[in-house]
C-alpha cells in the first residue's frame, strides 16, 4: 500500500507538470460552457441567420432540457476525444523513455504502477467531468428555471463510466503493445469502433457498451428506463475489470 500511494503521488506530480489536469479541466470548463450557451442562443442565431437571407426557420423555444442534450453529446463526442488524447501515453510513454526500468529495481510492485497510473488518470477524469457538470448545471438553472431530471445519477454516472472503461483500455494497450499506438487501437477501435459495428445488430443494444454513450439522455426524457441501460452498465464494468487485470497480468510477464 506505501508503494502504491508512493507512486499515485508521483503520477499526481507528473499530471501537473505535464499539464494534463490543467487541459483537461479547461476542455471540460469550455464544454460545459458550451451546453447551456448552444441551448440558449443556437435559436436566435438561426432566427437571425434566416431573416437576412430571407429564410423563416420554425425553431422551437429553447429549454432546459436542450442544455442537458448538449451536455450529453459534447460531454461523449469532445470529452472523448479530449480524454484520450490527454492519456493515450499514460503507459506507454514509460516504456518508450525506459523509466520504468530504475522504479521495478528498488522491489516496486508491479501492480501498483498500473493501479496507481489508473488511479490517477480516473481522478483527474472524474474531477474534470465533474467540473464540466457543475458548470453546465449552473448555467442551466441560471438560464431556466430548475427541473426535475428522473434516473439522473444513472444517466450522469453512465457517461462517467465510459470515461473509466476508456482509460482502461488506454492503459491495456499501453502495456500490451508497449506504445501509443497500442492505446489508441485498444480504446479507439477496440472500444468505440467495434461496439459501434456490433450495434448493427439490434438484440446487442441492451448490452453494448456503446450504449452508455449515445442513450442516457433517453433516461431524463422519460423515454428509456433504467431496466434499459442496466445491462450495459455491468457489461462495460465487467470489461473495464477485465481490461484493469489484463493490464496487471500482461506487464507482470513483460520484459522490461
Amino acid at each position: 500500500m506505501k508503494a502504491y500511494l508512493s507512486l499515485c503521488h508521483k503520477e499526481w506530480l507528473e499530471i501537473l507538470r505535464t499539464y494534463r489536469l490543467w487541459i483537461m479541466l479547461a476542455v471540460f470548463v469550455i464544454i460545459g460552457l458550451m451546453n447551456p450557451m448552444a441551448a440558449k442562443f443556437t435559436p436566435a442565431l438561426l432566427e437571425g441567420i434566416g431573416s437576412s437571407g430571407g429564410i423563416v426557420f420554425e425553431v422551437p423555444e429553447p429549454m432546459a432540457l436542450d442544455s442537458w442534450a448538449q451536455f450529453f453529446s459534447n460531454t461523449v463526442q469532445l470529452g472523448t476525444i479530449a480524454l484520450i488524447i490527454v492519456f493515450m501515453g499514460l503507459i506507454a510513454n514509460e516504456f518508450s523513455r525506459g523509466t520504468l526500468v530504475n522504479i521495478l529495481t528498488k522491489g516496486v510492485p508491479r501492480a501498483s504502477i498500473i493501479l496507481a497510473k489508473l488511479t490517477v488518470a480516473i481522478a483527474v477524469w472524474t474531477g474534470s467531468y465533474l467540473v464540466c457538470l457543475g458548470v453546465t448545471w449552473g448555467y442551466t438553472v441560471y438560464f431556466w428555471d430548475p427541473i426535475t431530471l428522473p434516473h439522473a445519477l444513472l444517466a450522469f454516472g453512465a457517461i462517467w463510466l465510459w470515461g473509466v472503461y476508456l482509460i482502461a483500455l488506454i492503459g491495456l494497450g499501453g502495456v500490451w503493445l508497449g506504445s501509443t499506438t497500442g492505446a489508441l487501437l485498444t480504446s479507439v477501435v477496440g472500444g468505440i469502433i467495434v461496439p459501434l459495428v456490433v450495434s448493427i445488430i439490434p438484440q446487442t443494444g441492451r448490452f453494448n457498451p456503446i450504449s452508455l454513450a449515445g442513450g442516457p439522455y433517453a433516461l431524463l426524457t422519460g423515454q428509456g428506463l433504467p431496466s434499459d441501460f442496466i445491462p450495459a452498465v455491468l457489461v462495460t464494468a465487467g470489461i473495464t475489470l477485465a481490461a484493469v487485470i489484463g493490464s496487471i497480468l500482461v506487464f507482470n510477464r513483460k520484459t522490461i
